[in-house]
């Protein structure tokens, strides 16, 4: 699909292209369902491979950052970063790690329609961890969604409105993989008034 819309055979009609583009983000959409399954499935038979080594947190968050900055543009949402403390080493699962917050930054962005979007991470000495933190002004959840989001197949009413394509299963594979990695995930929102998720990760597993 990509080669023929590149025109690797050849032009084709601008009608022909705008179908062949819903085709491909169609596809795309399938393509991360099954990754989701398939890494839900791993995880809860204990089959999933870790490659744990030794990373610069702050950098992994500035590649991140550079990666959704274009998308946020895109919806005149103002993104920005944030760091305390001292980044040092951390010994992790850099590509699960990522993962994770990539899944936060993705939905604060899907789900806010204005304002701004702030990825922020803070060293804390006295427990030897990091707490990260995706704070988004978008619609916020209710006490009940608070309590729900991070299980299977769940998703917020307002969620479904904005995204129905989701499957309700990023979040819960989130917390599958923080759990893995010795971490916490947890949310503070209300409806209306944007979201922050955490995540706490130790600098050793």
């Amino acid at each position: 699909l990509a080669m023929i819309l590149e025109g690797s055979f050849g032009e084709i009609s601008e009608k022909v292209k705008e179908a062949l583009r819903r085709v491909f983000t169609s596809n795309e959409r399938l393509i991360k369902l099954v990754d989701e399954f398939l890494n839900i499935s791993r995880l809860e038979m204990g089959r999933v491979e870790y490659k744990f080594s030794k990373f610069n947190l702050r950098e992994l968050i500035s590649e991140l950052f550079r990666e959704y900055e274009f998308k946020a543009k895109g919806k005149n949402l103002d993104f920005k970063s944030a760091f305390e403390g001292n980044f040092f080493e951390i010994y992790s699962d850099q590509e699960k790690l990522y993962q994770i917050i990539s899944n936060l930054v993705g939905n604060a962005i899907n789900y806010t329609k204005k304002g701004s979007i702030e990825i922020k991470a803070k060293f804390i000495q006295d427990i030897n961890k990091f707490i990260i933190s995706v704070k988004d002004t978008g619609m916020g959840l209710t006490f009940e969604e608070r309590a729900l989001i991070f299980r299977q197949f769940v998703r917020a009413g307002s969620g479904r409105e904005v995204n129905p394509q989701g499957a309700g299963l990023g979040l819960y594979l989130a917390r599958l993989l923080i759990k893995s990695l010795g971490g916490e995930i947890w949310v503070e929102s209300e409806k209306g008034k944007g979201s922050v998720f955490y995540l706490e990760i130790p600098v050793f597993p």
